[in-house]
């Protein structure tokens, strides 16, 4: 299992936002958290070689006219591979926790479902409005959303961002990331001018949208992590009359968060749709558009963690 995973982890490493099941170092070895998700990857390490083909892409190392592209077969097995890993994850030994866990686990290393729900969005504004996003510069912004490490729901604020460009092109106010914010400290801060251009509005939305990204990125995200690592360690400390041994905290919280996600039937869906690659089947420029966006995944994205954990709390 140790060397067909660590052909996984090789392979997987190409991603910018995977993170090794492998511990480095001096005590070098399995996570001991995510020996279930190198069990899962490991299944389809051969399949896992079409990582190899975006990154060949990506480096614009393909034959010649298209050496910075891929083909429908290419999207298609890659769609196909995340899919059957998630499918994996279905195990009936596996609890809630588990599945939940490995799920995230997988979109976080290859990003599939919020690169496929960023290129519906592309597509339909598109398809209503005949306004393209697809020059370099556009897909590198619209990409930002990838730096955001709230797995579960991301998908979720890309549709949001896109519905609010909808309504900024209508001339209705449009709500921004910050609207909210500012409301609660000093009142609405503004909306869109109704006699704008659409090409200014849509330049202020590519602003709107990378400072939102950015802004929920490394800021609303670590922070929410930081309050609720914070606020659940506290509650555990009372709950076992403020007890200081770590190992007893982690395992009580594991506890309350399994049971709080079993309870909740809180679950990640992220089964990719064939719609999605039918939608651009024999239309060789919908596909160029959706193999760039694909591409603009292996570009590195800033990234920082929360400023408090588990662990530092407890020490």
């Amino acid at each position: 299992m140790k060397s067909s995973s660590e052909s996984a982890d090789k392979k997987l490493s190409i991603l910018p936002q995977y993170k090794s099941f492998f511990v480095s170092g001096k005590n070098s070895g399995f996570k001991l958290s995510d020996l279930d998700v190198a069990a899962i990857f490991r299944r389809y390490n051969k399949a896992m070689a079409a990582l190899y083909i975006v990154k060949d892409a990506y480096d614009g190392l393909r034959p010649e006219p298209d050496k910075h592209q891929l083909t429908m077969q290419e999207i298609r097995k890659l769609k196909n591979l995340y899919n059957n890993l998630c499918t994996l994850n279905d195990n009936p030994k596996l609890t809630n926790a588990d599945r939940l866990y490995i799920t995230i686990r997988i979109e976080q290393a290859l990003g599939i479902q919020l690169t496929m729900s960023l290129w519906e969005n592309v597509q339909k504004l598109h398809e209503a409005r005949r306004i393209e996003l697809d020059d370099v510069t556009s897909i590198k912004q619209m990409s930002t959303c990838h730096m955001l490490g709230n797995i579960i729901n991301r998908a979720a604020l890309v549709d949001m961002a896109f519905k609010t460009l909808n309504e900024m092109l209508d001339g209705m106010p449009a709500e921004t990331w910050r609207t909210e914010i500012e409301k609660s400290i000093k009142g609405n801060w503004g909306t869109t001018p109704e006699m704008e251009n659409e090409s200014e509005i849509i330049r202020k939305w590519k602003k709107i949208y990378e400072e939102g990204m950015d802004f929920m990125a490394n800021w609303v995200v670590p922070l929410y992590n930081t309050c609720f690592c914070t606020i659940l360690v506290k509650a555990v400390k009372a709950d076992l009359n403020k007890s200081n041994n770590s190992s007893e905290i982690i395992q009580t919280t594991f506890e309350i968060l399994a049971d709080y996600i079993d309870e909740g039937k809180i679950k990640f869906e992220p089964h990719i749709s064939e719609s999605v690659c039918n939608s651009v089947k024999r239309k060789p420029d919908m596909v160029r558009k959706l193999s760039d966006y694909i591409i603009e995944t292996l570009t590195p994205v800033e990234e920082i963690e929360a400023p408090i954990t588990c662990n530092e709390l407890i020490r």
